[in-house]
């Protein structure tokens, strides 16, 4: 389980609101920061004119329009722990290091953290998730990506030379991967000037314990694809989609975002997840409580918050319970259920079911 250190605690804002514009000033902030980042570090393919055009390439690729799901989450997560919007309602700063006027008003102490390393982090993550692809595109012999030649498509319609370019452009890709996986690293634990070496090693030792859990998602999926698919149980893909997806993809930036406003794993209650997925753009929200002191879940819809409480069966068999509550969950919505009536028979199935095994 991801945890964060909580050398200070800041209460998650219950006021803080996202705005359409908000988030398209974020993507075009962090698109900003992607291209000025790999051009700032293409002094080192410069050196010779092959290996110039492959990270012009790489850099293509990377910059490719997306959702930019990771990093966005992160940044809207850590707006969310720090408890406010930023100076005169802006999601962050442009320029300088103030606290929030929120935060400063409970007098906690969270970190000051300028908007430079802010997107530089967020940048870690996208860099991260490009990675992933590039290699992800070569295991399942994928022709595009955001409707575009995949990376290792690109460099082999380049090797115009080669007997063989169709296995040169998958190994070269395999190789531009690495180097941006570190070149993730790099932007992670050097470009944040501001932030505090030790914060970085332990934001750099989260999302290095995150990738290495990926990673094996991935062999899982490889191996998975080698079996007879009926043989394949429930739990294994489940396991395995765990590992792959939502490990770097919701629970990473959620727990990195937390450990930058300060906040450690204890503090991070059903209302505060709730509010940071809620802020990536989800109408509702339920964040169910299984696994805490106390069995209870939450929903978020509008402005209420909601608990819905239940009881615990530490006994029982809780594996799947969460595929029985979202199955739950979506099928009496689709009944036309209002979301507190859906949560709430999703929370007594559930529970029924990891009671009675």
């Amino acid at each position: 389980m991801l945890t964060a250190p909580a050398p200070s605690i800041v209460a998650p804002s219950s006021s803080v609101s996202v705005r359409p514009r908000d988030l398209q000033e974020m993507r075009t902030q962090l698109d900003a920061f992607l291209v000025r980042f790999l051009e700032k570090e293409r002094i080192a393919a410069a050196c010779h004119p092959a290996f110039a055009s492959l990270y012009d390439d790489l850099k293509e690729f990377v910059c490719r329009p997306g959702k930019r799901l990771r990093p966005l989450l992160f940044l809207l997560a850590h707006r969310v722990f720090a408890g406010g919007e930023g100076v005169d309602g802006e999601w962050l700063m442009v320029d300088g290091t103030k606290q929030t006027a929120a935060a400063s008003s409970r007098n906690h102490q969270p970190f000051t953290i300028n908007s430079s390393d802010l997107l530089a982090i967020g940048a870690s993550l996208e860099f991260l998730h490009a990675f992933i692809l590039i290699h992800d595109d070569i295991i399942d012999r994928s022709e595009t990506r955001r409707s575009l030649p995949t990376l290792h498509r690109v460099i082999e319609g380049r090797l115009t030379a080669f007997s063989d370019r169709r296995r040169a452009g998958k190994n070269l890709a395999l190789v531009l991967g690495d180097i941006l996986f570190a070149l993730a690293q790099k932007c992670l634990l050097a470009e944040p000037a501001g932030i505090d070496p030790t914060l970085r090693l332990r934001l750099g030792s989260l999302l290095l314990g995150c990738m290495i859990e990926t990673g094996f998602g991935e062999a899982a999926d490889i191996v998975h694809g080698t079996r007879d698919v009926s043989k394949v149980g429930l739990g294994e893909i489940e396991t395995m989609y765990l590992l792959k997806t939502t490990r770097y993809t919701i629970e990473c930036p959620l727990a990195m975002a937390a450990l930058l406003a300060g906040a450690g794993a204890a503090e991070l209650d059903g209302e505060a997840l709730a509010r940071a997925v809620r802020a990536a753009g989800a109408n509702a929200v339920v964040v169910t409580g299984g696994h805490r002191r106390r069995a209870t879940d939450v929903l978020l819809h509008g402005d209420d918050v909601l608990e819905i409480p239940g009881v615990r069966h530490p006994d029982g068999a809780a594996h799947g319970s969460g595929c029985t509550h979202s199955s739950v969950l979506a099928a009496r919505l689709a009944w036309g259920d209002s979301p507190l009536e859906a949560a709430r028979i999703a929370k007594l199935r559930a529970a029924a079911a990891v009671r009675d095994g």
